[in-house]
């Protein structure tokens, strides 16, 4: 798309000492109107009779930056006239032409163009040429990337470095993206922590991969659902380790937190299945300190202390059962 100056004498915004003139692309226009904070310098009480060369030159980088993170990559902000000069002072911005992405080059990468990831990174890289150069969609390529990577198994690649490179002649730009991959890993341990506290036999059922598989985010993404759809967990994260076990492997922390709304582990969680023992205890010790007195006699009470022992070590029991019995596999 190409956009050029409205030849109007109406401006987007203007007041009695700052006129930001307009441009044709309606979108863009409504977005530098939003972003343009200029005019509120001219109200500020300390700033008044001061020297707003500064202020001016970082309105100008911000609005260039701003257009060109929509694609325009020539873009350039022009000033005329001066504040309580007189005449007012001018913020023209001129987009010029509308960028596409012409090519992509990914540097770093292990092995060569035969191997899977490479092809894969292809195939991504392909799918946004022709697509506008805009910040928001080299950051999406970016991610995909970074991305597809770690579902390669390299569980500690990071970008080092971007350039984009403007081709005029054909409205393109070339993106660049250099990476660190570091070394394919596999998984090695899962450490849970938190306040809750897993048994082996419900870490096996829930976690979709063991020791000596590839890593890949995917399995982390999967782990991370299971635990969600659980239901059991107020909080759930997962990351890896600094640290490689004795194998030189990855490790994996989940740190979790009790739900408080679910039904089973809600209630444990905030300790109601431990409260509910001592207050059975309670109700045993009340029981046997009744044989002592005239007040044994009565069935009534000896038949009440009986039932409160019971009812409440069998619900604190059910709730320890409900528990264990979610995570067992179906």
């Amino acid at each position: 798309m190409t956009a050029f100056l409205v030849l109007s004498s109406i401006p987007a915004w203007s007041d009695s000492g700052v006129v930001l003139e307009p441009v044709q692309d309606s979108k863009m226009a409504s977005i530098l109107v939003e972003n343009f904070t200029l005019p509120m310098l001219l109200d500020a009480p300390s700033l008044a009779d001061k020297d707003l060369s500064i202020e001016i030159d970082a309105e100008v980088r911000k609005l260039e930056n701003l257009m060109k993170s929509y694609g325009y990559l020539d873009a350039q902000v022009e000033v005329h006239g001066e504040i309580n000069g007189y005449t007012p002072l001018k913020i023209e911005p001129k987009p010029g032409q509308q960028y596409r992405i012409g090519w992509v080059q990914v540097i770093g990468l292990p092995g060569d163009e035969t191997t899977v990831l490479f092809q894969t990174l292809q195939d991504i890289s392909e799918n946004f040429v022709g697509n506008v150069a805009s910040g928001k969609a080299l950051r999406t390529l970016q991610n995909r990337i970074i991305h597809e990577m770690r579902e390669a198994s390299f569980a500690w690649v990071k970008q080092v470095h971007t350039d984009i490179v403007p081709e005029p002649a054909t409205l393109t730009a070339g993106y660049r993206l250099r990476v660190d991959p570091g070394a394919a890993m596999v998984f090695g341990d899962v450490r849970f922590t938190g306040s809750v506290w897993l048994t082996d036999i419900e870490a096996r059922s829930i976690v979709p991969f063991k020791s000596g598989d590839p890593f890949s985010q995917t399995a982390l993404d999967t782990l991370y659902t299971a635990l969600e759809e659980s239901g059991m967990f107020r909080r759930i994260s997962i990351s890896l380790s600094n640290e490689l076990n004795a194998a030189g492997h990855l490790v994996v922390l989940v740190d979790l937190g009790d739900n408080a709304n679910d039904q089973a582990a809600g209630v444990e969680g905030q300790g109601m299945s431990p409260a509910l023992i001592i207050f059975a205890i309670i109700m045993l010790a009340l029981r046997e300190a009744a044989r002592l007195t005239p007040l044994w006699n009565s069935k009534t009470l000896r038949w009440g202390l009986a039932l409160c022992v019971f009812v409440s070590i069998s619900i604190a029991l059910a709730m320890v059962a409900q528990r264990f019995i979610s995570f067992l596999p179906m």
